[in-house]
């Protein structure tokens, strides 16, 4: 009798307690997940040192480069984006990264590579502690971004998309 009460005792437990388990999320476990961007557009920009710097948007719609260039900041809580700033630079260029770091101690936080953030719609938006941007090209020479971002928030987000190059004319200084 004690033999079979054991026997069902542990299918029992395991059952109760698995779905309890799988919804946890343990300590120093971070959240990866690959953006639900589907377009990319880079736009020249300036740096806070009014040098050159690289807009690169991430949105979940399509849009055209006019559309992305007016795009202020209060359209991020009605769709999500991501904001990057590649400081250095005002074209992409295939074969080449950069990194983002955000200086906590500077103000505004950002650091001698870049800044940026992710706004998921309708919620605060997450700046990026840490990240790389890796402009490469595809088989058919088409320009291609590839991100991995880890957000202040914990939150890993990772995406390789179509680079869509706008021309905006800006000067910096």
């Amino acid at each position: 009798m004690l033999y079979t009460t054991k026997r069902l005792f542990v299918p029992l437990l395991l059952t109760l307690l698995l779905p309890v388990l799988a919804g946890c999320k343990l300590i120093g476990d971070d959240v990866t997940s690959a953006s639900d961007a589907r377009y990319a557009f880079a736009l020249r920009s300036c740096a806070p040192t009014d040098g050159p710097a690289l807009e690169i948007i991430l949105a979940t719609d399509q849009m055209s480069c006019t559309q992305a260039e007016q795009l202020g900041y209060e359209a991020s809580q009605d769709r999500s984006l991501t904001r990057l700033y590649l400081y250095g630079i005002s074209t992409p260029k295939a074969a080449h990264t950069h990194t983002l770091g955000t200086d906590v101690d500077a103000e505004p936080q950002y650091s001698q590579g870049g800044w940026g953030e992710h706004c998921p719609a309708g919620k605060p938006c997450a700046t990026v502690q840490q990240g790389t941007v890796i402009f490469l090209t595809n088989a058919k020479d088409d320009l291609m971004i590839e991100v991995t971002l880890h957000l202040e928030d914990g939150t890993h987000i990772t995406n390789r998309l179509p680079l869509v190059s706008c021309e905006r004319n800006i000067f910096c200084g």
